[in-house]
């Protein structure tokens, strides 16, 4: 039995559970079950945020609030259409993200996390002192479910389909491009803005998502209590959305439904047996805080996974990999003769960079011509790898212009340059770790397509992209290993990996940073190979300690040494000035 066939059983059989339970409950139970429902709805919409864009926030409930209040605020105005309402609910707590947005995702991690917690109490405080809209700590009353709801079980059904919806929508979208692209800014945002992707707009378009979802559960708990009060919006709200969704395992699709369930079940049942069930629930939230694999979470991430391209094989132990062999790819070339006539790719300007009074980069200028493969050597600590993030643009510099062409590109974000034809790896593994070669492949393809911003058709069904994926990863050599997760790779394969992400996205200037890092012998030359056998039209700039690779491979070599310009030249001129031997190689090669 597949895992996914499980999965699928499962669901159906809480499903099933959820129809029948009506027929035999209580009214306490069903008002527990019908709680549970809004919660699970709220969670999900937490999760989009929390769990598969890694944004932790404790401000959720300000868009679960929001769109309390607006059902709340309509009725009080004698707008009463149930349709309407949540329209506006929904409408209203996607614009307050939209306006909010810009403002927190500037933060990251503990300062997002703190950023939120202070919007939700603002937002409350707000509530309470604004008594003449909000009635202050007293609420608005009356709040009435339309007849056709408020029959029998009704309510708690539309709740349930609600649900449904909502997470097969959840599906779709985390199967789409965009689910994909979600994922990849969350594991490795600057890996994925330096493939063409813009980190700001993906997370912006899954934060409004999110808050109108969790704005649709604000107006269904307006309904479902008849009233709305500040408390909707304090940071109690937004913990318990926390513990759900980390409790049933975030990033999962029905995780967030199970912790939901759970937490309503003690707040419920619990209460009527104890005054001690805040006591209970705080202590689980203890178990999940020091161990969320642990508990329920342990269950439901096993019948809860996050999409993928395809079912991979079953990955190989690390040991059993070896380094991939030359690339089959056509046969090495010989670096080529750059006549003085070439175009310039790329360059940079007087380019200098400090921080804090601290001197790294001073009036450095260097230029790239078509077709060129420059080295640039120099001791640890020179700033070689800070040039080149400031010519890919993850830094930006304090003077000096950086050209691509005849164009300034000084003010560029990465998504920009990359889109322009700037390509880069990384000095230590920079790939989407949790994700296997073929969909690191992949997403760098549909980054350089554009198609991050697809919400609808699954991934796996744009033809295209799968069929150049294919051909890249026959071409060299890794087809055997598309299933297998990168984490797994051995250290010359990820290397390899990276090279062929930078060369997917058919760039005109690719930026290496110290290719063989890390590598053995035998790997070095597996990349020196790799590296020769490149598109002879591309242009090369490798930061790199390597001299076998620099002097095999470039056709000229820039020395820096503390932040300047040491020499530079064919490679023979450098490798016998005095000023670069005594600085850096120690004795002449």
């Amino acid at each position: 039995m597949t895992r996914h066939l499980v999965i699928a059983i499962a669901a159906g059989i809480a499903l099933v559970a959820a129809i029948i339970a009506p027929f035999f409950a209580s009214t306490f139970t069903l008002t527990i079950a019908t709680n549970a429902l809004v919660f699970a709805i709220f969670a999900v919409s937490l999760n989009l945020i929390l769990g598969y864009a890694g944004l932790p926030s404790l401000g959720h409930a300000a868009f679960f609030g929001a769109g309390a209040y607006a059902v709340g605020l309509l009725l009080h105005i004698s707008v009463t259409n149930f349709v309407i309402a949540v329209i506006v609910a929904v409408i209203a707590s996607a614009l307050l993200s939209a306006v909010l947005g810009p403002v927190l995702l500037r933060t990251r991690g503990t300062y997002f996390l703190m950023a939120t917690l202070a919007v939700g109490e603002v937002m409350r405080n707000l509530a309470i002192s604004w008594r003449s809209v909000t009635n202050g700590d007293d609420g608005l009353y009356g709040i009435k479910l339309p007849a056709v709801l408020a029959t029998g079980d009704n309510f708690y059904f539309f709740l349930l389909a609600a649900l449904v919806v909502i997470v097969g929508v959840m599906a779709i979208l985390m199967r789409s491009p965009f689910g994909h692209t979600l994922r990849a800014v969350r594991d490795n945002r600057n890996r994925a803005s330096v493939l063409g992707i813009n980190p700001f707009i993906i997370e912006m378009s899954a934060f409004v998502i999110g808050a109108a979802i969790a704005g649709f559960a604000g107006a269904m708990f307006a309904y479902a209590k008849g009233f709305v009060s500040p408390g909707v919006l304090s940071v109690e709200m937004s913990a318990d959305g926390l513990l759900m969704v980390v409790m049933g395992g975030p990033a999962t699709l029905l995780g967030p439904v199970g912790g939901a369930v759970v937490v309503e079940a003690i707040r419920g049942i619990g209460s009527t047996y104890t005054g001690r069930w805040l006591t209970i629930l705080g202590l689980l939230a203890c178990i999940v805080a020091l161990n969320p694999r642990r508990f329920v979470s342990r269950v439901w991430s096993r019948l809860s996974v996050a999409p993928e391209l395809d079912a991979p094989a079953e990955a190989p132990a690390k040991a059993a990999i070896e380094p991939a062999a030359k690339p089959a790819a056509p046969s090495p070339l010989a670096a080529p003769r750059i006549s003085r006539e070439a175009p310039v790719a790329m360059e940079a300007r007087n380019i200098a960079k400090h921080y804090y009074g601290l001197n790294v980069l001073t009036d450095i200028s260097l230029s790239i011509a078509a077709g060129e493969r420059r080295g640039l050597i120099g001791p640890n600590g020179a700033g070689k790898t800070t040039f080149l993030n400031i010519l890919s643009g993850l830094i930006p510099p304090n003077g000096g212009v950086v050209r691509f062409g005849d164009r300034d590109i000084t003010a560029l974000p990465p998504y920009e340059r990359a889109k322009l034809g700037i390509g880069r790896t990384f000095q230590i593994g920079n790939l989407f770790n949790d994700n296997t070669v073929r969909e690191n492949i992949v997403i760098g393809l549909l980054a350089r397509e554009g198609y991050s911003l697809r919400f609808a058709r699954s991934l796996s069904r744009y033809d295209a992209l799968q069929d150049e994926a294919t051909r890249l990863l026959s071409e060299w050599g890794l087809r055997q290993w598309e299933h297998v997760p990168v984490n797994l790779l051995a250290y010359g394969q990820r290397r390899l990996v990276e090279i062929v992400l930078a060369v997917s996205q058919r760039p005109k200037v690719i930026l290496f940073d110290e290719p063989a890092a890390g590598l053995s012998g035998q790997e070095t030359k597996a990349i020196i190979r790799t590296i020769s056998a490149l598109d002879p039209q591309l242009s090369l700039l490798i930061v790199e300690h390597d001299m076998d690779l620099v002097f095999s491979v470039c056709d000229s070599v820039t020395v820096i040494a503390n932040g300047r310009v040491l020499a530079e030249g064919v490679g023979d001129t450098v490798r016998r000035d005095k000023n670069v031997i005594e600085a850096y190689l120690g004795m002449p090669l």
